[in-house]
């Protein structure tokens, strides 16, 4: 009996722990692009360059002055303890090695679109503190204290809201489309709320945990 009610500790034990224990992956916003989908912030603005699809934003860089792409990802509703890294994953497509533009409005020229991702902890750039260097695009980006300066990165955490704009460094006006994009964050959990229950499973592993070492006690007691 002593041994079953050991096994049987372990067992429960475990279950708790695994079904209350902190997950290093907190939870994943995720914004699809398109007209009856997620519209970015920056095209509530009048000026904007981009062009919003049925599935996709066409991000444009000019030299036209018309605001540049930006988006938010607000987890101020997200219950965590630490932050360590985000992860932002971007689908998209039409980003060419070489563009064809026009010098002077006659005289072509090929240049190399060079596009690049700014994460950040506004969309303002009146602060030193505002927007990240940029790194180039990719469909993976891992951004933490080390990537990225790290009083930005804190302010991405003290804001509760990392933010995403886009810049091309070469001549002329180029563009792509932008599908989705997804930012993970990664760290521990917050405390559960009081008003959480736990599952079932552990709840009636612990029961029955509880029950048999009531037994064990009653047994011995004669």
């Amino acid at each position: 009996m002593k041994k079953f009610i050991s096994k049987l500790t372990a067992v429960v034990t475990l279950s708790v722990v695994s079904t209350f224990s902190n997950a290093d992956l907190i939870t994943t916003i995720t914004h699809d692009y398109g007209q009856q989908q997620y519209t970015p912030n920056s095209l509530a603005s009048n000026n904007s360059c981009d062009t919003l699809n049925a599935d996709s934003v066409t991000i444009t860089d000019n030299s036209n002055g018309c605001g540049r792409f930006y988006d938010y990802f607000d987890f101020s509703t997200v219950n965590f303890n630490t932050i360590d890294s985000f992860e932002l994953s971007l689908d998209f497509s039409n980003v060419s090695d070489r563009n064809l533009d026009w010098l002077f409005g006659f005289i072509p020229v090929w240049n190399n679109e060079n596009w690049n991702v700014r994460p950040g902890a506004s969309a303002s750039l009146n602060s030193g503190y505002d927007y990240s260097h940029d790194q180039d695009i990719a469909t993976t980006i891992n951004i933490d204290a080390n990537t990225v300066d790290a009083q930005i990165f804190q302010n991405m955490i003290t804001n509760q809201n990392f933010s995403l704009m886009f810049a091309e460094e070469s001549m002329g006006s180029d563009s792509f489309t932008l599908n989705s994009a997804s930012l993970s964050i990664f760290g521990t959990l917050g405390e559960p709320l009081a008003a959480e229950i736990p599952e079932p499973a552990p709840l009636a592993l612990l029961a029955l945990g509880m029950f048999a070492l009531g037994a064990s006690k009653r047994r011995n007691a004669k």
